[in-house]
């Protein structure tokens, strides 16, 4: 049962990296004078691409961080 769920858990976390190394990507690849909108709860606001890019890298390391502690209790 334990196993079943940390599967689950270590694909979700898996989907989520993947996730926001394609949000990272797409936020980098778009022209300097652009804006972007960010998510907070159910609304968007307008938001500078640098500043969005930080959170979501932010959002990454502590979605990596979490895999890793998932790896080491598996063990």
């Amino acid at each position: 049962m334990k196993a079943e769920s940390s599967a689950t858990n270590e694909a979700q976390l898996s989907a989520d990296i993947q996730k926001l190394e394609v949000a990272c990507a797409e936020l980098a690849s778009l022209p300097s004078g652009r804006t972007v909108y960010l998510k907070k709860g159910n609304l968007f606001f307008r938001s500078d691409p640098k500043l969005v890019t930080s959170q979501q890298q932010r959002e990454l390391k502590k979605v990596k961080i979490r895999t890793g502690k998932n790896l080491k209790d598996a063990l």
